[in-house]
């Protein structure tokens, strides 16, 4: 689904177009990532053209000047290298996590719209919007490898497995390229693709079809398709490998479902606040994070005991999280007045 009204995330399901605000610049669901290997936390600001790099650990944070309308942020966690998807001016911005300093910009097509790391081979994919293609570059040299590989929304890797996954909501088929060969394939899902994950222990990709209410479970090697029935408008996944689950946001019914990775038989429903459109779990809390746009909050959630345990407030449309797991912060993205807010660490939103 390729909008061009609202900012750093995503509406779930075309009959939300209406509701976003009018801000010039795409929506993307990859606005937060964070680096477990630096403690840092980067956040794409749209409006004012930046990045933010939070650290929650020595409470500081510092912008850096990228292209125009940044979309979407992945990380290298294996180089510190973070790439920046700029869909205003069809580049990608190459920041050293060491310095925090911009190196290159890479041009990666018209429209910059997502982007994904292979941190073992040190690749970058970024689909562009309204376009068929799809910049590969080597993260050692900054070359670019433009492939036609059709129109893509979302994009996931299996740095694993070397394998790369491919989503369009107007195309039913998932796609699968090899990261080696380039041979690609193709698995007919059903339109309305929106949510992707992949569990690389289990080589299996997880997606979300908002209009079916549904999660699609894939295998990587067979294509074998499994599906379960979640919550109306199912948006965002995450998987939590160590506990064996899964848990789906459900924007239409402010909803999570959960359910076991292996059988997809689904858990426990648990109600959130308004309008929820991004998730994080922390396995080794135990919690799931989900923020709520229209409720202004991140509910918190004990994923053994299926309740929630704390609402707190999150500031103006909070439409992504990322943790940062070595200081106990909680990030969201922002839609209001301030880019991003930080939770329970006491560091004050910029």
């Amino acid at each position: 689904m390729k909008m061009k009204l609202g900012w750093l995330l995503f509406a779930c399901g075309a009959p939300l177009l209406a509701s976003m605000p009018a801000e010039g610049t795409l929506i993307s669901n990859r606005a937060i990532a964070f680096n477990p290997n630096n403690g840092k936390t980067y956040l794409v600001d749209a409006r004012q053209d930046t990045l933010w790099i939070l650290n929650g650990a020595v409470k500081t944070s510092v912008s850096v000047e990228v292209g125009r309308a940044p979309s979407a942020v992945a990380i290298d966690a294996r180089t510190a290298r973070v790439y920046v998807a700029d869909s205003g001016d069809g580049t990608v911005t190459v920041i050293d996590g060491r310095t925090d300093r911009v190196t290159a910009k890479v041009k990666a097509g018209p429209h910059p719209y997502v982007l994904a790391v292979n941190d073992t081979t040190g690749k970058v994919y970024v689909t562009n919007t309204f376009s068929n293609l799809v910049a590969e570059i080597d993260g050692a040299t900054n070359l670019v490898n433009m492939l036609e590989l059709g129109s893509a929304d979302g994009v996931a890797v299996d740095s694993k497995s070397n394998k790369v996954f491919l989503i369009g909501y107007e195309d039913p088929n998932l796609k699968v390229l090899d990261g080696k060969t380039h041979a690609l394939r193709t698995v007919n899902v059903g339109e309305h693709m929106w949510g992707i994950a992949v569990s690389e222990k289990t080589a299996t990709v997880y997606l979300t079809r908002v209009g079916a209410a549904e999660l699609v479970a894939v295998d990587e090697e067979t294509l074998g398709v499994r599906r379960a029935n979640v919550g109306e408008i199912p948006c965002a996944i995450a998987i939590d490998d160590s506990a064996k689950r899964l848990f789906v946001v459900n924007y239409g019914d402010n909803s999570i479902t959960a359910l076991d990775r292996e059988s997809l038989r689904q858990i426990a429903t648990v109600r959130v606040g308004l309008q929820p459109q991004s998730i994080a779990v922390s396995a080794l809390q135990g919690l799931v994070y989900v923020a709520n746009r229209h409720g202004q909050s991140v509910t918190v959630i004990d994923e053994k005991a299926n309740r929630v345990k704390q609402t707190w407030p999150a500031g103006e449309n909070p439409i992504g999280i990322g943790l940062s797991s070595d200081a106990g912060v909680v990030y969201t993205a922002n839609l209001g007045r301030s880019a991003w807010v930080a939770i329970a660490a006491g560091v004050l939103p910029n």
